[in-house]
């Protein structure tokens, strides 16, 4: 599995969130400065996570985001999804027909499978609880 800049951005932009929720609505352009993304980068991928109810926005004079529910339910792969980053680690898309045949897929499968539990990492998740913090 190979994460991209964009579930990275998104991942990171996530957990700025989550970090620095007891401000209220937090400002792209705060999460812009904080983790050196850019601006207009963090409002393509935020449209996306506000589709998928990961965040919602705040209109208005201190306006901003915060996270669609509580940290502790949203999970890396979530977010990945919600940007539509491909982590299928498979040629053959789980048909089983890359080559080496069976033996090959499946051993690609488990490594993957492997990888996934990263994935499964809970955005707030308090630590020794379980899964472990980013």
């Amino acid at each position: 599995m190979r994460l991209t800049t964009k579930g990275r951005y998104a991942v990171t932009a996530m957990l700025d969130l989550a970090l620095n929720h007891e401000q209220g609505p937090i400002r792209l352009a705060g999460i812009s400065d904080r983790q050196g993304i850019s601006l207009s980068y963090l409002e393509q991928l935020f449209a996306q996570l506000r589709r998928r109810n990961l965040v919602k926005s705040v209109r208005g004079p201190g306006g901003g985001y915060h996270l669609g529910r509580h940290a502790s339910s949203i999970s890396v792969a979530e977010v990945i999804a919600a940007v539509n980053e491909d982590t299928d680690t498979t040629r053959c898309r789980g048909a089983g027909d890359v080559d080496g045949g069976p033996v090959g897929h499946n051993q690609i499968t488990r490594a993957a499978d492997a990888a996934a539990d990263v994935e499964r990492v809970i955005i707030g998740s308090p630590h020794g609880q379980g899964t472990a913090r980013i």
